[in-house]
């Protein structure tokens, strides 16, 4: 089951990557404060739930990158994809961490 969602997770993250450079106009705008307040609500539940999903960690900063470069994203949503892409950056080393015999002992 993980692993169907973890696929579904990243076909959707992967969907937004590609779409959103040709997104433009009015509409832009909109539609990237959705996108950008979809992951304030994935991040956290896949950080949670899915702590060893590092393939998952890099499409989600894939998403947050196509989103943080595209011109169209507003300033107030810049801050909101910096602040979740240090959190994913944090789960990431975590996980990476867990599997890293010689990772030193986290506190």
């Amino acid at each position: 089951m993980e692993t169907a969602i973890i696929a579904a997770i990243t076909t959707i993250l992967t969907t937004i990557e590609t779409v959103l450079p040709v997104v433009s106009g009015g509409a832009a705008s909109t539609v990237i404060t959705s996108l950008v307040g979809l992951l304030s609500r994935w991040v956290p539940i896949v950080i949670s739930e899915l702590p060893s999903a590092i393939t998952l960690f890099s499409s989600i900063k894939g998403a947050i990158a196509a989103l943080s470069s595209n011109p169209a994203t507003p300033i107030e949503q810049l801050a909101t994809l910096q602040q979740l892409d240090a959190k994913v950056d944090t789960a990431f080393e975590a996980a990476a961490a867990a599997v890293d015999p010689d990772a030193p002992p986290t506190t």
